[in-house]
């Protein structure tokens, strides 16, 4: 019987470790897939990289179907008879044939979260990875939640005996956000790294009672020690009220609703119609008055919550800025039986929407339409940027996937229960994460440095541009493997920097089953590995300092 591909409950594809892992291990033999989900053009690269070469979909014709990296498959309807005839070739999406679920993905996200972070921590030598077969062989719609990142991130650094230490558990170069708790009155100005750079110090109080807070920059997978200081750190440039929260990057101006009315990113303003953030229930919006107040007022984060209280439900937004991010971070709950949707009217009513989930971006239409229906909620989102071709417009990236619907420039996020996501410039600068990039950084911050472990510094990417890491692990053998993905649609070079002398090592790309494809030839300078990838590719690459084995 013919294996069919699976779903996440809310409909969408899923995320694209764990559906190569599942494509990995069914063989090479023919797959089904029911339902045709938003973002399908990644299908053929990912069945590629998986082995298999035929894809089954009811009432198909029989093609050969580019995906969005240029992998192909057959693709015909089940038990079609196959003449000789070469079939029809088709480049790109096929036409979605599924909507958002009401189904809940978040306890099977939750364990993969954790399951990033086992291979990540494998990756530099503490655990053995990620249990994948059991988790492939799970029934994903009943699988119950897996501890909090948060809750386990805090724990770990309440049992840190040893000093602090920070580590970067993606393999991204970005600033990481970590608590501690408090290891004395009053707390220190700063806290300073291995390489004697200072950091602002803030102290917080939670439900695990009084906490340092304190970001900074680290490399892929990369940590530091932190001891304290008593001089003072640069920090940001704060303003902190109930009607504003700037970071001297990124300003957000509130009514008295606690909806966004002014929004901007270094001086470029987001290309507002209306308010952002704006709380809809059933296509109308929300009533009861706001209280807005000031949790959070620096010098490492600021937020701001603001609490709605209408007949069909409670609904709380808390905003956040991180010093020297250039995003706002939103985080949304909601208590009413039905879905509240969190509209941002922008002025680009006639720009096409650009949605991604890890994988390839794809475009939309989304103005209004007297003929064609408009664009139904679509889950699996990962960011989401609505523009025009000046780069004007607005820009959502989110850590866990997001149902979005967008007509006539409103760009919406349901909310079920809870959503987070950040809003970003359209454009981004350079230097800047990629809208890509940015939802991975919002999966999890740093993660308080495990015990009896040195220092890691295993590798650094430069030149990423659009390509986006997505996972990274130690396969038996190997010093690393990385899955990346291109989504602008053009081609990109990156480069992979060891930590040591690469002249004596491999890198390949590889197949999900670890095949060796091609190898990634070495720089110019021989101090690491050249990384090629094609529009819209996935690529998976192993390497070692040791062809022997690994380092």
């Amino acid at each position: 019987m013919t294996a069919v591909l699976p779903m996440l409950p809310d409909g969408a594809l899923p995320p694209l470790r764990l559906l190569l892992s599942w494509v990995a291990s069914r063989g090479q033999g023919p797959l089904q897939l029911t339902r045709v989900p938003a973002g399908n053009h990644v299908l053929p690269d990912v069945l590629r990289l998986g082995g298999v070469q035929t894809l089954e979909v009811p009432a198909a014709p029989y093609i050969r179907w580019e995906g969005a990296g240029g992998s192909r498959v057959l693709l015909h309807a089940p038990g079609a008879v196959l003449d000789d005839a070469e079939p029809v070739l088709h480049c790109g999406a096929l036409p979605v044939a599924v909507a958002a679920a009401a189904g809940d993905s978040a306890a099977l996200l939750s364990h993969l979260e954790l399951a990033r972070l086992q291979d990540a921590s494998a990756a530099v030598g503490v655990g053995s990875g990620a249990a994948w077969e059991w988790l492939v062989a799970q029934d994903w719609s009943r699988l119950p939640p897996a501890p909090s990142l948060s809750e386990l991130a805090a724990a770990r650094a309440d049992d840190q005996e040893e000093g602090l230490g920070v580590w970067n558990p993606l393999p991204l170069a970005r600033r990481c956000l970590i608590e501690f708790p408090a290891l004395g009155e009053p707390a220190p100005w700063s806290l300073v790294d291995d390489r004697g750079a200072r950091h602002p110090v803030q102290l917080i109080e939670n439900e695990r009672g009084r906490r340092w807070l304190v970001e900074l920059p680290l490399s892929p997978l990369a940590g530091t020690t932190l001891r304290p200081c008593e001089e003072p750190a640069p920090g940001a440039h704060w303003e902190v009220s109930p009607a504003v929260i700037d970071n001297g990057r990124v300003r957000a101006e509130l009514d008295q609703l606690g909806q966004i009315v002014r929004l901007c990113w270094d001086g470029n303003f987001a290309d507002l119609a209306g308010p952002a953030c704006a709380p809809l229930d059933d296509d109308l919006p929300l009533t009861g008055a706001a209280r807005i107040a000031v949790l959070e007022e620096g010098p490492v984060r600021a937020r701001l919550a603001v609490r709605r209280e209408s007949p069909r439900g409670e609904l709380e937004l808390i905003y956040s800025l991180h010093a020297h991010e250039d995003c706002l971070r939103v985080q949304a709950s909601w208590t009413g039986a039905q879905p509240c949707w969190i509209d941002h009217a922008t002025a680009q009513r006639a720009a096409d929407l650009l949605l991604a989930g890890e994988g390839a971006r794809w475009r939309l239409a989304q103005a209004a339409h007297a003929w064609n229906p408009p664009m139904p909620p679509t889950p699996g989102v990962r960011w989401a940027n609505l523009a025009d071709t000046a780069g004007k417009g607005l820009a959502i990236a989110a850590g866990r996937p997001l149902v979005i619907c967008a007509e006539a420039g409103h760009l919406r996020v349901r909310v079920s229960r809870n959503a987070s996501w950040a809003l970003a410039a359209p454009q981004r600068p350079r230097g800047a994460l990629s809208l890509g990039q940015l939802a991975e950084h919002l999966t999890i911050g740093g993660w308080p440095l495990p015990a009896g472990l040195d220092v890691p510094r295993p590798f650094r990417l430069a030149e990423l541009g659009s390509l986006t890491p997505l996972w990274v692990s130690r396969p038996a053998g190997w010093d690393g493997e990385l899955l990346l993905a291109e989504q602008a649609g053009a081609r990109a070079r990156a480069w992979l920097l060891p930590h040591a002398d690469p002249s004596a090592g491999e890198c390949w790309q590889v197949d999900a089953r670890g095949r060796l494809l091609t190898p990634c030839p070495l720089s110019g300078d021989g101090d690491g590995w050249q990384l090629d990838a094609a529009p819209g590719q996935l690529l998976l690459v192993r390497w070692r300092l040791s062809r022997s084995g690994s380092a």
